[in-house]
């Protein structure tokens, strides 16, 4: 059972990513941008906002119990962590 009765795998995730911010076939445009803009202190609507020495981070993490997860994405250099 996964935590938080999610699981997924690495490739689903990188799957996940490509489609959310590269492909941009998971929300439309209008949506996306709105995502992806400042609505509370280091966080956007849905997704954490932070600006790094690599540039901006897009991404979430999550846990429970002693499960961690955490899923990234550098625009800058279109690379997903």
């Amino acid at each position: 059972i996964g935590s938080g009765s999610i699981i997924s795998t690495v490739s689903d995730l990188l799957k996940w990513n490509v489609a959310l911010h590269q492909k941009h076939s998971i929300l439309p445009p209008s949506l996306y941008a709105l995502m992806i803009s400042p609505n509370k202190e280091g966080y956007g609507y849905g997704i954490g906002l932070e600006l790094s020495s690599h540039g901006m981070i897009l991404g979430h993490q999550g846990s429970i119990d002693t499960y961690r997860s955490f899923l990234f994405y550098f625009p800058q250099h279109n690379l997903s962590m």
